[in-house]
C-alpha cells in the first residue's frame, strides 16, 4: 500500500470538520507555492521574447496553424486534440 493510499484511508477514519481541517491546511500549503500573476506575466513575456528571438535569429521555422493542427489531429491518441471544426465552447 502506497504512502498516499494510507494518508488518504487515515483521513476517512477522521471526523468531518478534522478532514476540513486538512484540506484547508492542504490548500494554505499549496497557495505558497503557486507563483503570484505578476510572475507568470514575467515568465510569459520571457519566452515570448525567446520564441522571437528564435524565430528572428532562424533557430526555428514558424508553421502554420493549419499544419500544426492537422499533424495533431494524425496523433494515435484519439480524442486528445479538437477535430476541425469543433469547437471547446
Amino acid at each position: 500500500m502506497s504512502t498516499v493510499t494510507e494518508i488518504e484511508n487515515a483521513l476517512d477514519q477522521l471526523p468531518v470538520e478534522q478532514q476540513q481541517e486538512v484540506a484547508e491546511w492542504l490548500e494554505r500549503r499549496l497557495a505558497a507555492t503557486v507563483p503570484s500573476p505578476a510572475e507568470v506575466e514575467d515568465a510569459w513575456e520571457k519566452e515570448i521574447k525567446r520564441r522571437i528571438e528564435d524565430i528572428d535569429n532562424g533557430r526555428v521555422v514558424p508553421r502554420p496553424a493549419s499544419e500544426v493542427f492537422a499533424r495533431a489531429r494524425q496523433l494515435p491518441v484519439p480524442g486528445l486534440f479538437f477535430r476541425q471544426g469543433t469547437s471547446i465552447l
